[in-house]
């Protein structure tokens, strides 16, 4: 992550966002996206009208988002000389630690009958109506006070999905009728309702105007029946879970409660730069080391002729890396990646991961056409914090050790000295 910033002589704090699953929000007819130029004030003020749902393929997921503020001392940095695209940059090593959380809220629907009830209930629909829904969602949280000046309920009903099983469930305990464990499920797709500072206190009386209201449709032995939710106002990142104790009087009971949304845990997403031993002639040997050669030997099975460097990359934990030629092709020379499995030094295939036993990356011609022509062996590696980007491993990393000589490790064919 490239960041410019105004060198100071103390701490200066710098204040990350961080948005996941961008593809989650759309506003047909007038689509926005956020990029690098991107302001706060934007980014502050983005809405969206629907949400990108595929229950099916999980493509899109949820929306998140989290601000993060932290202190940096440009005093304390590392140029950066042979970085590939980050020449003349300075390294900060500064944790960012970000909590996501959704925009939205989560709603559940559960049923039950009474102890005493012997008859068939089903629930039939579940829509939440138009007088509380809204027209557009921000990103970012905003005061009570710019949701309710916003002007933007009313905009028309959803109409849910409820599951098509018979309600089993029966609640034999008054102390139950909290515990959603103890009900049927009924909502058979979730539905994340839009943030709402408007509703009632008393789930079964009307609240405030602009208020979301749940209509439950069921049946009772056949008999089509109909009940009003009156909801309370809804919170981003809570999950409410409705429960409805139902008789065949025509009486529901209603009770719910609020809870944060379950967490999905933690995600080290590290911005460190790799963690890796300057790579070594396999065979040893004191540095400044000689430059590489190979040469080509018609006998595959035979390592004669192949130069073999020892690497070890130890983090961040994930990382991936790969061999990489230069000034050559796959139909010139060989790459093979071997570690030990076992105590057995054993040939492995991509992707090749950070990790605390060493690898053996060897170099082997498939020709002899190329004789005295120089080639190149990188190391890239993509950043864990941005999968769009690549770049090379220093060849003498960061602290001036003068291992190699150049920016990448070259490699001279030559002839079969024998």
């Amino acid at each position: 992550m490239d960041l410019k910033i105004k060198a100071e002589s103390t701490e200066q704090p710098l204040r990350f966002y961080a948005v996941a699953n961008e593809g989650a929000m759309s506003t047909p007819g007038n689509e926005k996206t956020l990029d690098e130029s991107t302001s706060e004030d934007e980014l502050n003020l983005f809405t969206f009208t629907t949400l990108n749902r595929d229950t099916e393929t999980r493509k899109y997921g949820l929306p998140m988002y989290a601000t993060s503020t932290v202190s940096v001392n440009t005093n304390e940095v590392i140029l950066q000389e042979e970085q590939t695209g980050h020449e003349g940059h300075y390294t900060l090593n500064k944790k960012v630690e970000f909590a996501l959380e959704r925009p939205v809220g989560k709603l559940g629907v559960f049923a039950a009958k009474d102890k005493d009830e012997t008859g068939e209930l089903k629930i039939t629909g579940l829509t939440m109506l138009k007088a509380g829904t809204r027209a557009y969602n921000y990103l970012m949280p905003q005061s009570e006070e710019t949701l309710k000046n916003s002007e933007m309920t009313g905009t028309g009903r959803f109409e849910l999905t409820p599951s098509q099983n018979a309600v089993t469930a029966q609640l034999t305990t008054t102390d139950a009728r909290n515990d959603p464990t103890k009900y049927t499920p009924v909502l058979d797709v979730p539905f994340y309702p839009f943030e709402n500072p408007w509703g009632s206190n008393d789930l079964g009386k009307p609240g405030d105007e602009h208020g979301n209201i749940l209509q439950i449709d069921y049946t009772f032995d056949g008999d089509l029946r109909q009940g009003l939710v009156y909801m309370p106002p809804i919170m981003r990142n809570k999950y409410y879970a409705v429960c409805c104790l139902i008789h065949n009087s025509g009486k529901i009971t209603v009770t719910y409660t609020v809870a944060d949304w379950d967490d999905g845990g933690d995600y080290e997403l590290e911005f460190d730069y790799p963690s890796y031993d300057l790579l070594q002639p396999f065979t040893g040997g004191t540095a400044p080391y000689a430059q590489p050669t190979v040469y080509y030997n018609n006998d595959a099975s035979s390592t004669a002729g192949t130069y073999s460097f020892r690497f070890k990359i130890s983090g961040p934990v994930g990382q991936e890396w790969q061999p990489t030629l230069f000034d050559a092709t796959t139909a010139d020379y060989e790459l093979s990646v071997y570690q030990k499995v076992d105590g057995v030094n054993t040939l492995i295939t991509p992707p090749y991961v950070a990790s605390d036993t060493e690898y053996e990356i060897r170099v082997r011609a498939l020709k002899v056409d190329n004789v005295n022509k120089e080639f190149s062996l990188g190391i890239a590696y993509t950043p864990k914090w941005d999968p769009s980007g690549s770049s090379l491993l220093l060849v003498n990393m960061q602290s001036g050790e003068t291992n190699w000589t150049k920016r990448t490790w070259i490699i001279r064919l030559i002839l079969n000295p024998s």
